[in-house]
């Protein structure tokens, strides 16, 4: 019987043809939107989803390199498996549901005061195999206790940068590190194994759920 463990291995992940797609995710309250705000500046432009009411934002983000990428700014969520119309959407824009395009990358934002909490959605994100770049938020809150950005690159094995948006502190280096990104052909994709014991068990019990409520292999094992 082997122990559980956490592996993180690179796979390749297609580049999308046209303007580049970036979302920006992480949980409610972390100041994601602030930093959308600064990032897009007066570009932004708000959508309604069809039968619920929930709004996105999506703005420009002018690149590095010259290139004008949509920033799309989703619903706050904590987690991959969707339990609101909110983290659907969230859902639904990161890994490509319902007829949309699966992102070219993803800024994940951390508040510098719950580093271990917010990770957990980052975690799952880089499950699904996306770029991933973190936005390390609320460090001016976080105060002497501020996570070592350059520390949690390591950990987490993709860039992270402390940013204030107010003041648009560490701007420009995280969108060099997008533009670094999504030149990257390769994603650093985390999955979690259990043992033999328990996978056996998780296979019996996602077995007898319905197909229509597993959208994702997450969301399998979750509903297990």
């Amino acid at each position: 019987m082997s122990d559980p463990s956490c592996h993180h291995e690179a796979t390749p992940t297609p580049a999308l043809p046209g303007r580049p797609q970036l979302v920006l995710a992480g949980n409610p309250n972390v100041g994601k939107t602030t930093l959308f705000n600064a990032l897009t500046g007066l570009s932004a432009k708000v959508s309604n989803y069809p039968g619920i009411t929930v709004e996105t934002a999506r703005g420009e983000l002018a690149l590095g390199s010259g290139r004008v990428a949509d920033l799309h700014d989703l619903p706050g969520t904590y987690s991959t498996n969707a339990r609101s119309a909110e983290e659907q959407i969230a859902l639904d824009a990161l890994i490509g549901l319902d007829g949309q395009t699966a992102p070219d990358a993803v800024i994940v934002c951390l508040d510098a005061t719950q580093v271990a909490r917010a990770a957990y959605l980052l975690l799952q994100i880089q499950e699904l195999g996306a770029r991933c770049v973190v936005a390390l938020t609320m460090v001016d809150e976080a105060k002497t206790a501020t996570p070592d950005p350059a520390a949690l690159s390591k950990l987490l094995g993709c860039d992270v940068v402390a940013v204030t948006a107010r003041t648009k502190s560490g701007l420009p280096d995280l969108v060099a590190a997008i533009d670094r990104a999504m030149r990257s052909d390769r994603a650093v994709v985390r999955r979690w194994e259990p043992s033999t014991v328990l996978r056996e068990h998780l296979d019996r019990v996602r077995a007898a759920v319905p197909e229509a409520w597993i959208r994702t292999p997450l969301a399998a094992d979750a509903l297990a």
